[in-house]
């Protein structure tokens, strides 16, 4: 393995996923100003559609990215100004409210969903489908990796 270490430079794979992340925080930022978002409004719209319609409240929007309700409010408060959501008073108890996507939302939603498959396409181009698995596995594993060293720190 060392061997193998010495042939490529040691920094080559931190260098190249530094570059590809630069280059893809790039395709966000302008992916983003087409859906005329912020990258939490959008996660915000991402984690509606996971958690299925009007399951969401305003308390697990603040537990779910570790914010204060303030900050969730005004969020919201934005998001609700797009006409990307609405919320509704929870029938079982009134000081929730149930956060809902309206058609709007869905639709900035399904279009950030296109984005994000054409910059896989754009990935993936060149290989062939047993190597984009391979590269999934192989990025998966560092990944795996890099966490357990991390985890070892923290003890």
């Amino acid at each position: 393995m060392f061997a193998i270490c010495m042939e490529i430079k040691m920094d080559t794979f931190g260098t190249a996923i530094k570059r590809i992340v630069n280059i893809l925080d790039a395709g966000k930022t302008n992916a983003l100003k087409e859906l005329e978002l912020t990258g939490t409004q959008l996660d915000v719209l991402l984690l509606l559609r996971e958690r299925g319609e009007g399951l969401t409240t305003q308390k697990d929007v603040c537990d779910y990215f570790g914010i204060k309700h303030t900050s969730a409010i005004g969020i919201l408060k934005n998001l609700e100004g797009k006409k990307l959501i609405y919320r509704e008073v929870n029938t079982e108890n009134a000081k929730y409210k149930n956060i809902f996507l309206t058609e709007k939302g869905r639709e900035r939603i399904a279009l950030s969903d296109k984005q994000r498959l054409h910059v896989d396409s754009i990935i993936y181009r060149g290989m062939s489908e047993e190597e984009i698995r391979e590269l999934l596995r192989l990025l998966q594993l560092g990944y795996q990796n890099l966490e357990q060293e991390l985890s070892k720190g923290s003890r």
